[in-house]
């Protein structure tokens, strides 16, 4: 988090020690003030362990956490048992879905497709160092509204479900006004996407400069397309904003 360790434990009395001590060890670079400012929370025996595990559920950071929190003395055993069991889950997923992520980007470029992944997977092994250091449930990836049938087509023979059944009528007029389609299969869900936000979102994106900015990433020995990180910063921003 970019947030300064000394600004979150003088925040107010108000504030839960458990939240306190989620958002000092929910971080990719753990500093010694951070790990410092942990272990006197963990030693003022304030803290609830059932409540804290519940706010990492809630917020998703069990990986880093876990990998935080066991370098501090005086956590209670269960709780880091509680996370490690969470962020070995969480990093089996994560591996699963980096490893569809890689098999897919290859087939679409054979079928000269091209795509830009964002958020999932790719976010994670840029941002967190390891795409078992982030939960993520879908696959998000660009592409441009021509080879959105015959991305379709792929998928399906993949054996993947399109969560919405549609007419050549019905798919015009579904591509007009929404932004993605939610395809599945088995534990992996995937969103082609062609635009960021649906036509009742005032988000004016500039579609053709994503791909004119994009970078390459390499995730698993291939190389993905990403967006610029100015890019990135502003879609991850839309996309908190639509979840709320």
């Amino acid at each position: 988090t970019p947030w300064d360790a000394r600004s979150i434990v003088s925040t107010s009395s108000l504030v839960m020690p458990e939240f306190k001590l989620m958002c000092l060890t929910a971080r990719v670079e753990f500093s010694p003030e951070a790990a410092t400012q942990a272990a006197q929370i963990v030693a003022s025996g304030a803290i609830d362990w059932p409540t804290f595990l519940a706010r990492v559920e809630r917020n998703y950071v069990a990986p880093l956490v876990h990998r935080n929190l066991k370098a501090i003395p005086g956590v209670a055993a269960k709780a880091l048992d509680t996370l490690r069991v969470r962020s070995k889950i969480t990093g089996f997923r994560s591996e699963q879905f980096a490893a569809e992520l890689v098999r897919l980007a290859k087939l679409f470029e054979s079928h000269s497709i091209r795509t830009i992944h964002y958020k999932g997977a790719v976010t994670a092994e840029e941002f967190y160092g390891s795409v078992t250091q982030r939960n993520f449930n879908d696959l998000d990836f660009l592409v441009h509204p021509t080879d959105l049938q015959a991305v379709v087509r792929i998928l399906e023979e993949q054996g993947y479900e399109n969560s919405v059944r549609l007419t050549g009528a019905q798919f015009t007029h579904y591509v007009q006004e929404f932004k993605e389609f939610l395809f599945r299969k088995g534990d992996i869900c995937l969103e082609p996407h062609w635009s960021l936000a649906g036509r009742r979102y005032p988000f004016d994106a500039d579609y053709e400069g994503f791909w004119n900015r994009s970078r390459i990433l390499t995730l698993d020995s291939t190389q993905l397309r990403v967006m610029s990180l100015e890019d990135s910063l502003l879609v991850l921003c839309l996309v908190g904003a639509k979840g709320r």
